[in-house]
């Protein structure tokens, strides 16, 4: 393959790379489906013997009609954070359309810039394990296209030279040799591990200053996993229906029994109780009140007095699959929590809130269990929530409208807006919420796609919704009922999360994915108590998980494991992380290594065990261990003693059948360069081995008949395919000897 032609290859391969971490960073399959064939079909089009290609002038229409598109899509849709997006479109048209066009060297350059934009406009949209794979991939083929294009960029400067100098029309064209090829592969893969290793350290000594690192003191999981702290509903664009596991759930009731609650599970991430309307956004306004609790594998109770063991109570144990994060996923109330390492948790006494706050452990929390009852006392509630509990407020809400349709929803619900006689305070938040709720299920439609649902300027969003188009996601179902309760003075706040409601009859879990990303409202019923209630329908929110359902879901999990070790220990790698990793591999190493130790002792002492061998098993075990250490020696030193004889005897690529014959055929080769080397004579590597054996042998004749013999055998292998037998190793060995003594005599044998 001439140079050109492997470089042109590599840079292929490089786009199409990029082309796959847009795709990967994008969600959108269709991108790779579709350029991926373009890109390979443009290498068989244009470098074939008589390649097409098209006129620059059909390019540059092409790019002005890309540059069209990116600018009508940004002028229809004036979103700053499809910045990225639309650019990583541009740049992906430009790519495809120049794989046809008749490149330069130059152009080819600006191929190699333009990959490299679109991956750093894929790089900063996603951050999923998969792209890193593909990342690392397109890093590694960099390095390789890179160093090509130097060669490829010198080879074609010398030809012009040439062909400028020569009077000759004939083609110049530089070829690549094998041992040119070895070299720069070589070069290649040793600039690809001095940058990992680089890499590496910066990893180490700069951690990330991440995102979605989250928790009740504070931090932001915006945009993780379709979870968000934050509701804004100004931005009508299509919630998530990625597929990709979140956690997986598994509720099992007082008598140990694995079972499915009978409604949808409601699990809490954020709780919001302000409204900007100037935003249109909720958010936190209330202040933490932090209690930290240290837990281990055993139930940690988050209250002051113990759990009620005659009142109903659950455990639910959850399993991480994709998802890193440091807030802990639970129903309302949760009474005590056990994680699978020992870990520092806090718990917003506001809120009921939890979240990780770290352990010696690097990355993230992978599973945790909690225990809920879905219906806790009055003391229960107290204990978690403390006398501040108690504490109620006069709420409203900004938008004066939002009340009028709330009593008109009433009206039509036929219930009364006022306080009934004899009714309670907490009667009548409970009897207006859920009339509410109701209305908003049976009158209003779900969606998650928000494209018709126009913005009008001067009007909240919530309006829009109750008043003007009764169409849209959970956010504005939750949205709408939060604010007419609180309209009508009743104490509400929206509630961000997960919602479980996919059962896996064969694993007996609940599968979280993040398309269960959802929002939903509390009410406050009592001092202490906050109900939940879903306006969302419920029956339209488990046709569209049907919906979207296939035969890959069962499959998921092998990649979100390890798209959640990705997330945890990489992308999470924060400060803390990093004193964790320090405080154990710098200050704590003996104690690391001991427990290493112990861990191989225990080990070993189970097989004992296990086995019933007694004492003698130890001494057998101990046997065995020395056995492999002394092979795993020998094979160093076999290996080691392998490549300096083809090192010597300058071989060149070889398949491996090829270097394994002449690695032990040759053996004697090396040791007589070693024994001339030490009668001072070194060979030249330009010198053959029959010119070096004659101005050996015109310094030293005693060794003449030996070294000649040895020369001889040597070419007979090298170049003959001769495989020498039993017999023929003796004799070879016997020139050795004589070599090494320096002896006159023949051996006419």
């Amino acid at each position: 393959m001439t140079l050109r032609r492997l470089f042109r290859f590599w840079l292929l391969v490089l786009i199409v790379l990029s082309v796959a971490a847009v795709s990967i960073a994008t969600i959108r399959l269709w991108i790779l489906m579709f350029t991926g064939p373009l890109l390979v079909a443009s290498w068989y089009v244009t470098e074939s013997h008589r390649g097409f290609h098209l006129p620059r002038f059909m390019v540059n229409v092409g790019a002005l009609l890309a540059l069209g598109f990116v600018v009508f899509s940004a002028i229809s849709n004036p979103d700053i954070g499809r910045a990225m997006e639309l650019l990583g479109i541009f740049v992906l048209a430009i790519l495809v359309l120049r794989q046809f066009q008749l490149r330069t060297l130059r152009e080819d350059a600006q191929q190699l810039i333009l990959s490299s934009i679109l991956v750093i406009s894929a790089t900063i949209q996603s951050d999923r394990f998969l792209f890193g794979i593909v990342l690392l991939s397109w890093v590694v083929v960099l390095i390789y296209v890179i160093m090509l294009y130097q060669v490829y960029a010198g080879s074609e400067k010398a030809r012009r030279e040439r062909s400028a100098g020569s009077p000759s029309t004939i083609s110049l064209d530089s070829r690549f040799g094998p041992l040119d090829v070895g070299k720069l592969r070589r070069t290649a893969l040793m600039s690809i591990i001095g940058i990992i290793l680089v890499s590496v350290v910066v990893f180490l000594f700069f951690p990330r200053q991440i995102l979605f690192r989250s928790g009740v003191s504070g931090g932001g999981l915006s945009g993780r996993s379709g979870f968000s702290e934050t509701v804004d509903l100004v931005s009508s664009t299509r919630i998530s229906s990625s597929r990709r596991e979140v956690f997986v759930l598994r509720w099992i009731d007082p008598g140990g029994t694995v079972t499915q609650w009978p409604k949808p599970i409601l699990l809490r991430g954020a709780v919001l109780s302000r409204y900007d309307a100037s935003l249109g956004r909720w958010m936190n306004s209330s202040r933490p009140r932090i209690a930290k609790i240290e837990t281990d594998d055993r139930f940690t109770q988050l209250g002051t007095s113990p759990i009620d063991e005659q009142i109903q109570t659950y455990t639910v144990e959850v399993q991480m699959r994709s998802l890193a994060s440091d807030l802990v996923f639970s129903p309302w109330g949760t009474l005590a929590i056990a994680t699978g390492t020992p870990r520092l948790v806090e718990i917003d006494r506001s809120t009921l809130l939890i979240a990780d706050s770290g352990s010696r452990d690097i990355g993230n929390y992978a599973s945790y269990s909690l225990r809920v009852q879905p219906f806790p006392p009055f003391d229960t509630l107290r204990s978690l929530e403390g006398e501040s509990g108690r504490e109620s407020r006069n709420v409203r809400f900004p938008i004066a409208e939002v009340r009028d349709i709330a009593i008109e929803a009433l009206q039509s619900m036929d219930v009364s807006s006022d306080l009934q006689a004899g009714e309670t305070n907490w009667g009548y938040n409970r009897r207006v919420s859920r009339a509410l709720s109701e209305w908003l299920e049976i009158v209003f439609a779900y969606t998650t796609d928000l494209r018709d649902f126009i913005q009008i300027p001067g009007e909240d969003p919530i309006v829009s919704f109750l008043g003007r188009y009764r169409f849209g996601h959970c956010e504005y179902f939750a949205s709408a009922l939060t604010a007419m309760c609180r309209s009508l003075g009743i104490e509400s706040r929206l509630i961000t999360g997960f919602v479980a409601m996919e059962y896996d009859e064969g694993t007996s879990s609940y599968v979280v994915r993040e398309s269960n990303a959802h929002a939903w409202t509390e009410v406050r019923t009592g001092p202490f108590q906050w109900e939940s209630l879903d306006p969302s329908p419920r029956t339209v929110l488990e046709e569209l998980q049907a919906s979207n359902s296939s035969w890959l879901d069962g499959w998921r999990w092998v990649y979100d494991s390890l798209d959640f070790f990705w997330n945890s220990n990489v992308i999470g790698f924060d400060q803390r992380s990093q004193q964790t990793l320090g405080n154990r591999f710098v200050g704590g190493w003996q104690g690391n290594v001991s427990e290493i130790r112990g861990q191989v002792v225990e080990r070993l002492a189970t097989i004992n065990r296990s086995f019933k061998l007694g004492v003698a098993g130890y001494v057998w075990m101990a046997s065995i261990m020395m056995l492999v250490i002394c092979f795993i020696v020998a094979f160093i030193i076999r290996n080691r003693k392998r490549r300096r004889i083809l090192a010597q005897i300058g071989c060149g690529p070889l398949g491996s059948d090829e270097r394994r014959r002449l690695s032990n055929d040759l053996a004697f080769w090396a040791d007589t360069l070693r024994i001339l080397r030490q009668k001072g004579f070194e060979k030249e590597l330009s010198e053959t081995p029959r010119r070096f054996a004659d101005r050996v042998c015109l310094a030293e004749p005693s060794i003449e008949a030996p070294l000649h013999q040895l020369v001889d055998l040597f070419y007979h292998i090298r170049f003959g395919a001769h495989r020498p037998d039993s017999t023929e190793r003796a004799q070879v060995m016997g020139f050795v000897r004589r070599l090494r003594s320096g002896s006159r005599s023949d051996d006419a044998s």
